[in-house]
C-alpha cells in the first residue's frame, strides 16, 4: 500500500458507507412491516428471546468474520433499541 492508494481507498469506503446506509434502511423497513403485522394480529411489540438469539447470532458472525465484538454487541444493540422504540411508539 502506498500513498497514491489512499483516494481510491477512501472512494471504495465512501461506497461501502451508501451501501451500509441502504441495507440498514432495507432493515427498518422489514422490521416496520413485521411490527405493523403484529400490532394487526395483537402481537407483543417484540419477543425478548428472539431479540437476545438475534443478538447473539449477529455478534458470532461478526467475530467470525474479524471484527470486534465489542463492537458489534454495541452496533446491534443500537439498532435493536431503535427497532424496540419504534414498535412501542406505533402501539
Amino acid at each position: 500500500m502506498h500513498a497514491q492508494d489512499m483516494p481510491s481507498l477512501m472512494a471504495e469506503i465512501d461506497s461501502l458507507d451508501e451501501q451500509l446506509v441502504a441495507l440498514l434502511s432495507r432493515r427498518f423497513e422489514r422490521s416496520r412491516e413485521i411490527g405493523a403485522i403484529k400490532k394487526k394480529n395483537g402481537q407483543a411489540p417484540y419477543d425478548p428471546t428472539r431479540v437476545q438469539d438475534q443478538k447473539k447470532s449477529f455478534v458470532e458472525q461478526c467475530v467470525r468474520a474479524g471484527l470486534d465484538e465489542g463492537m458489534a454487541a454495541t452496533l446491534i444493540d443500537t439498532i435493536v433499541k431503535q427497532v424496540i422504540a419504534e414498535r412501542l411508539s406505533a402501539n
